[in-house]
């Protein structure tokens, strides 16, 4: 007999895969300072993202953790959406 968590689907990683992280970051160094949301930062990278929730999380523990560099987690806005501060 199979374990009942046998047929869970796999949990996403909890952070950006290495590629994921150099994109994001090039997408960073090219901000100007202020604060944006994530799908402000990653601009037209942000379309091509599956799923959306799952990279958001996986995006705001690659910040937490300082993965990447010059971006520091700000607050959360109105809708809910996380909000970064982007810094040179």
């Amino acid at each position: 007999m199979k374990p009942i968590h046998a047929n869970r689907p796999k949990r996403p990683p909890k952070t950006l895969a290495t590629d994921e992280l150099a994109q994001a970051q090039s997408c960073i160094y090219f901000m100007a300072p202020g604060n944006y949301e994530a799908k402000k930062i990653l601009g037209e990278h942000w379309k091509t993202i599956t799923p959306v929730f799952s990279y958001g999380a996986r995006f705001r523990v690659a910040v937490n953790r300082r993965l990447l560099k010059k971006i520091r987690y700000h607050s959360k806005n109105r809708g809910n959406s996380l909000v970064y501060t982007v810094f040179k």
